[in-house]
């Protein structure tokens, strides 16, 4: 009997054969690391997904939230058809849900009166556009007058203040 043939811990097993084991069950391991990764993503798509819907749901009850705070405020303070004042009721901000983290709440602002009309009645709505903002870096501001001239109800010094910063 030829003792070099059989590996001396393993009677069943020739020399060579272990390093065979040993290569498929690293393919093995291997296969199942990447299939647990492979589902650990998938659950975080998901993760996401479902945090996408919930975002939604929440957006859907600030709008349901914030028709009932108008129809209430037009109910109660309206006369008329007149719109009421700003000062009668909450416009900017104004928090919709019961959380006790005051941060996950929903918030929603109320565009009223028109500004440039003094004493209008009639509503007035907008958006505000994100491309609105003022560039300070355009090749036409050159001083604070630019600013005081060109935008209505610019302080002088809020104007002056703008351009130190």
């Amino acid at each position: 009997m030829n003792l070099r043939a059989f590996h001396p811990h393993f009677p069943n097993c020739r020399i060579g054969q272990e390093g065979s084991v040993l290569v498929i069950v690293l393919m093995i391991a291997i296969g199942l690391i990447s299939i647990a990764l492979y589902f650990a993503n998938s659950m975080t798509m998901e993760m996401r997904a479902a945090d996408n819907r919930t975002s939604g749901l929440a957006s859907d009850q600030a709008i349901e939230g914030a028709a009932r705070y108008v129809t209430s405020i037009l109910a109660n303070y309206a006369t008329n058809g007149v719109v009421p004042y700003p000062d009668q009721y909450s416009a900017e901000a104004v928090s919709v849900g019961n959380s006790l983290k005051p941060e996950e709440n929903s918030h929603f602002w109320i565009i009223g009166r028109d500004p440039a009309a003094a004493n209008s009645s009639d509503p007035y709505f907008a958006l505000v556009d994100e491309a609105s903002k003022l560039n300070l870096n355009a090749p036409w501001f050159t001083n604070a007058d630019t600013l005081f001239t060109n935008f209505s109800g610019m302080t002088a010094e809020f104007a002056d203040a703008i351009m130190d910063w």
